[in-house]
């Protein structure tokens, strides 16, 4: 799927896994050509990022070290100038509990790892649509 120009969203992929951040990247980079993709190594490097660029997507993993996930879920659901971003979780912590928890903190997709590229893209396009 390619993306138009007029219709470009940042994103923002959150994952303390730097190869794993990288692959994501690679894979929404050569999906979605010129979309601004960036990284962040866990939660509040995002918060950081998303102050920059307001992302109409944010990929995050549930744990990592400092702000995790569901914290930075929670950062986003509660700040008015987020309310178009949407959230995909990607995680290897896949219970019925986690996604649970996660959707009650408006995420919009869960994804688990180890994952397929074009679920990944065909994810990140719903969220994008």
């Amino acid at each position: 799927m390619n993306v138009h120009q007029d219709e470009v969203r940042d994103i923002v992929v959150v994952d303390d896994d730097a190869d794993l951040r990288g692959v994501v990247c690679a894979v929404l980079r050569r999906s979605f050509p010129g979309l601004s993709v960036v990284q962040a190594k866990d939660g509040l490097e995002a918060r950081k990022r998303m102050m920059d660029m307001k992302p109409r997507v944010v990929i995050v993993d549930l744990h990592m070290p400092g702000l995790d996930g569901r914290g930075l879920c929670e950062y986003i659901q509660s700040e008015p100038w987020l309310s178009k971003t949407r959230v995909l979780v990607l995680t290897g912590h896949c219970s019925r509990e986690n996604r649970e928890a996660m959707f009650q903190r408006g995420t919009s997709e869960f994804l688990g790892k180890p994952f397929e590229p074009s679920e990944l893209v065909s994810s990140v396009a719903r969220l994008l649509a």
